[in-house]
């Protein structure tokens, strides 16, 4: 005998799962009267009922309790490979990272992507408590670490730490720093995710344990792209991480450093990319290189820099 079409295996599924003909209309948009007529296609097709019909309910004969497994997993099978051609068509590459490195760092390295890989749809998902990097569901992670915290991903550094003490161009007016001692007297603003604080950024730079022993925050935020606005917004002094406001410091209508001392982390942002998936990933000439050189879709190479450390 011929396959029956799948439409007549659709409707069938329909009526079997709600037990009704009406509610299977409405699920295929169809008439109530168009799917009897498919159900008795269907039947006629096959030799046999699938269902017994009464005044107020339908249920399945026993032919049609066997039929339903096979035409229930045919349908997915065939969704699924529906599914899996229309994201061939119209790919999507997830990114995962931080808020504040969405917010400071990735966004403005994102106004290209549009351009440079036309048709590729960019997902950023972030979270506040640190990338979690699951290769089942992203193809990219921006993290923070050492060499050695990442035991999968093969990751690849795009920029090395470094901490700078930042504010706004009318804070540093008021607020004039000569030395590093002169930190135990303005506002100071508190950041939770650096891992070097005010006290270890002082004693780094050469400031005294008086000085060390001064020191009073004024605020203390738990994201860093929160410091970095309320450095910008004149409400003190901030340590940032320089990864996360070069770019702001470069514009410098908002932020600016307030003097040259700075302390350098073990660690550097680094791009992690699944072992599977779409191929989408940006490259490093080497670790430590001055800049990446270019951002790679499936094995076409994009000129697009990611970052310079």
């Amino acid at each position: 005998m011929e396959l029956p079409e799948t439409s007549l295996v659709a409707a069938f599924e329909a009526v079997a799962r709600h037990r009704s003909f009406r509610a299977a209309a409405d699920e295929l948009h169809l008439t109530p009267s168009a799917i009897s007529h498919r159900i008795r296609t269907l039947e006629a097709a096959l030799g046999c009922p699938l269902f017994a019909r009464t005044t107020r309910s339908v249920t399945l004969t026993t032919p049609g309790e066997a039929f339903l497994p096979a035409a229930q997993e045919v349908l997915a099978t065939l969704s699924a490979a529906c599914r899996e051609l229309a994201g061939a068509a119209h790919p999507v590459v997830t990114i995962t990272t931080t808020d504040s490195v969405a917010t400071c760092w990735l966004i403005d390295r994102l106004a290209a992507v549009a351009d440079l890989v036309p048709g590729v749809e960019v997902r950023v998902l972030t979270t506040p408590a640190g990338v979690r990097f699951d290769p089942s569901s992203t193809e990219l992670a921006v993290d923070y670490g050492s060499p050695g915290d990442w035991p999968s991903g093969d990751p690849v550094v795009v920029a090395t730490e470094r901490v700078t003490p930042v504010c706004s161009p009318a804070f540093a007016a008021q607020h004039p720093l000569a030395t590093v001692d002169d930190l135990a007297g303005p506002a100071l603003l508190g950041d939770q995710n650096l891992v070097v604080d005010w006290a270890a950024f002082v004693a780094r730079t050469g400031g005294s344990a008086a000085t060390v022993d001064g020191l009073r925050l004024a605020t203390t935020y738990n994201h860093s792209h929160l410091a970095l606005r309320a450095a910008a917004a004149g409400h003190g002094l901030a340590l940032a991480s320089a990864p996360l406001a070069d770019d702001a410091l470069a514009r410098g209508s908002w932020l600016r450093r307030c003097r040259r001392s700075s302390c350098r982390r073990g660690g550097s942002m680094r791009w992690s990319r699944a072992t599977s998936g779409p191929g989408w990933y940006p490259l490093a000439d080497r670790p430590g290189a001055r800049r990446t050189s270019c951002v790679q879709l499936g094995t076409t190479p994009r000129g697009w820099s990611a970052t310079r450390s």
